[in-house]
């Protein structure tokens, strides 16, 4: 439920160039910064979201390439800007291959997510479902989180546990579990199915 770790180490490098350049621009941090670090997690909250925002800053960083990277590394990022999707999720449960999602922005997908270093069942804790802030990115036909959860700091039980497990269940029989971004859109006779 989680990347292979050469897979986590290249998202790491390119995504964190790629905020680090931002950040020159944007000082959230001061200079130098290792912002990955956890107790820097409400400035990355912060920078990614004016990053994502403003694609002049993506835009600029994949004409300039300040992290020299390679073509396929480039073309993740642009794939970041185009497909990215950020919101709010239920995090419904946690299966072999990853964790299951349900947009609460959009009740109509079911995202299939990874974790990168950590599996997303470590980072939330057992006591499912939980709402979570978060940005998933496509990597690799897969879809992944940026490695920053904001849990929301509720417990739901009773009619509203209940409520999120039917509504993960008709966007799971429309659509399926989505496992690759873009989402496919929702189509009329499947919104017809259920």
């Amino acid at each position: 439920m989680k990347l292979q770790r050469k897979d986590g180490e290249r998202f790491f490098r390119i995504y964190y160039s790629l905020l680090s350049w931002a950040n020159k621009d944007l000082h959230f941090f001061p200079d130098p910064v290792v912002i990955g670090s956890r107790s820097h997690k409400i400035a990355i909250f912060k920078l990614r979201k004016a990053v994502f925002e403003a694609p002049k800053y993506i835009n600029t960083y994949l004409e300039e390439n300040p992290g020299n990277l390679g073509p396929k590394d480039l073309e993740m990022i642009k794939s970041w800007q185009e497909h990215r999707l950020a919101g709010t999720f239920a995090v419904m449960r946690h299966q072999t291959d990853h964790s299951i999602l349900l947009s609460i922005d959009d009740p109509s997908h079911v995202f299939g997510v990874l974790g990168i270093n950590d599996t997303i069942r470590r980072m939330v804790g057992p006591n499912l479902p939980q709402i979570v802030d978060a940005l998933l990115l496509p990597y690799d036909e897969r879809i992944i989180i940026d490695g920053v959860l904001a849990l929301h700091p509720i417990r739901l039980e009773g009619t509203v546990k209940q409520e999120l497990e039917e509504a993960c269940q008709a966007a799971a029989a429309k659509a399926g579990v989505v496992t690759s971004l873009p989402a496919p859109p929702v189509t009329a006779s499947q919104e017809e199915k259920v």
